[in-house]
């Protein structure tokens, strides 16, 4: 129960003093604090003669319920000398600026706000001095995050992203200071009905490949953004749009932190060091979490709980059905503690066996790699983590582990159906064409057998039957017909 002068955070009656019991004064923490509540409200009201009165008159009562609640009022007198929260958390020169609808911001005109997140506020805003026709996205800082570096940090971003120029990339067209130089804006290339790329692929009803498909333009704006040394560090739905064309735009680097080359590495400053900071927990990296060092395996643990979400039907990989409503520290925890529950499993557990078994081992395996909780373990970068999925998609083994004899031969006739169904029809039917001719071989020397068999007969023992009765005349007749059906015959044909 809070004191009408004091904030509890602060007096801590547990903190220090006498914790032992007697018949005034109790030992558990929440009787205690119940009996001394009261007391401290009454006393904090009264003028110091008052109070010091009354503290002489519990004394004589209860000494520890007296001793107790001096010591808490000397707390208290301690804290109010320090200023303890007279100033407001935010700087007021940030809190006091309001982006309204129809005002102006440089050259442009503000319509809408069209979102809202930890670091700033987006607007949809029009271009007032003709220069062009269109709509842009104008995002303000509104909090007070990083306190005297939020200007500089602004101007950062505004620097990062005019590097960044990629089809998959919304472009940065403008930058400025508004409200007399208090209030930092980026002008951004506005995604027109743009759905974050989870809605979008759901309500298109995308196959599995084709959510890959279009998971790999992600990957290409992130590995173009790696490749100039640049983290993005809050990858989510919400900052990846897709348009009506079916075309990617990822959006917010505004905690991007430029990271150094080995030969001269960037500057931790307190700049950088306080951006890290700033992260979506459901995206988040377990060092993110822990305040270690990010790096382009950061990205790439964002990269595949998004892609855990699009196969899985947004099932996050570390917080299941129950925990939908979980505190966010036990969230936390999850990221830092919990293995992820393998992709072909959590379909499986969904009454999705068919999907289950198209995603049951190397895309398994792909979630897996991009979610280890180690860095080191994890694909090295974005272009790293595209090239396997791009394996897969070609039915090529993929490099995160060693492949089988068998898998390799499964995947070569997966990759080349065609060719090998073409080729599987020509040794059929050669096989078949060797067969009957060896058949026919066959028969053809079974006839000949016959056909010289009968010769001898009638050359030899019919020749020595018909010898002693003198119709040798019978024989020649036979002969003579057997010649003349043998000379009839096509010596061309396999029969004859």
């Amino acid at each position: 129960e809070p004191t009408r002068h004091a904030p509890m955070q602060a007096i801590d009656p547990l903190s220090s003093g006498p914790h032992h019991g007697s018949s005034g004064l109790p030992t558990d923490p929440k009787a205690r604090w119940q009996r001394l509540s009261p007391l401290l409200d009454e006393l904090l009201d009264m003028e110091a003669t008052a109070r010091t009165a009354r503290l002489a008159a519990l004394r004589d009562l209860e000494p520890e319920l007296a001793a107790e609640l001096e010591r808490l009022l000397a707390q208290d007198a301690e804290l109010e000398a320090q200023g303890f929260l007279a100033q407001p958390a935010l700087p007021p020169t940030l809190s006091a600026v309001v982006a309204l609808p129809g005002q102006t911001v440089g050259a442009y005109r503000l319509e809408r706000e069209i979102g809202h997140g930890g670091l700033g506020s987006g607007w949809l805003a029009r271009r007032t001095d003709g220069r062009f026709e269109g709509q842009v996205a104008i995002k303000f800082l509104t909090t007070g995050l990083l306190g005297q570096g939020d200007a500089a940090r602004f101007a950062r971003e505004g620097q990062i992203l005019a590097r960044l120029t990629h089809p998959h990339i919304a472009r940065l067209i403008d930058a400025g200071v508004a409200q007399d130089g208090l209030q930092p804006y980026l002008v951004l290339e506005y995604v027109e009905d743009g759905l974050p790329i989870d809605r979008f692929c759901e309500s298109r009803q995308l196959d599995t490949a084709q959510r890959i498909t279009l998971f790999l333009d992600v990957l290409a704006a992130v590995a173009h953004a790696h490749n100039r040394l640049i983290l993005h560090r809050d990858l989510k739905p919400g900052n990846i749009l897709v348009d009506r064309q079916g075309q990617v735009k990822l959006l917010d680097f505004g905690i991007a932190k430029l990271l150094g080359d080995s030969t001269q590495p960037a500057e931790a400053t307190e700049l950088t060091r306080q951006a890290g900071r700033a992260f979506t927990p459901q995206f988040a990296a377990p060092e993110q979490v822990q305040g270690g060092e990010v790096s382009t395996a950061t990205d790439v643990y964002a990269l595949g709980v998004l892609l855990y979400l699009l196969l899985s039907g947004g099932k996050h990989p570390t917080a299941g059905a129950t925990r939908v409503e979980a505190q966010a520290l036990d969230r936390l925890r999850a990221v830092v503690e919990e293995e992820p529950k393998r992709l072909s499993d959590q379909l499986r557990s969904q009454g999705e066996a068919r999907r289950a078994r198209e995603l049951r081992g190397d895309l398994d395996t792909i979630c897996a790699k991009a979610l280890k909780k180690r860095p080191s373990e994890r694909y090295e970068n974005a272009a790293a983590l595209a090239e396997d999925l791009r394996r897969w998609l070609q039915h090529e083994p993929i490099v995160v582990r060693p492949v089988r004899r068998r898998d390799r031969l499964a995947k070569f006739l997966r990759r080349h159906y065609l060719g090998v169904a073409a080729g599987s029809v020509a040794a059929l039917g050669l096989s078949t064409g060797i067969g009957l001719a060896l058949w026919k071989a066959h028969e053809a020397q079974t006839q000949r057998t016959q056909a010289e068999g009968l010769i001898e007969f009638m050359l030899g023992d019919l020749r020595k039957k018909l010898e002693p009765v003198g119709r040798l005349d019978v024989l020649d007749a036979v002969g003579d017909k057997a010649l003349g059906y043998y000379n009839a015959q096509d010596l061309a044909r396999s029969d004859a």
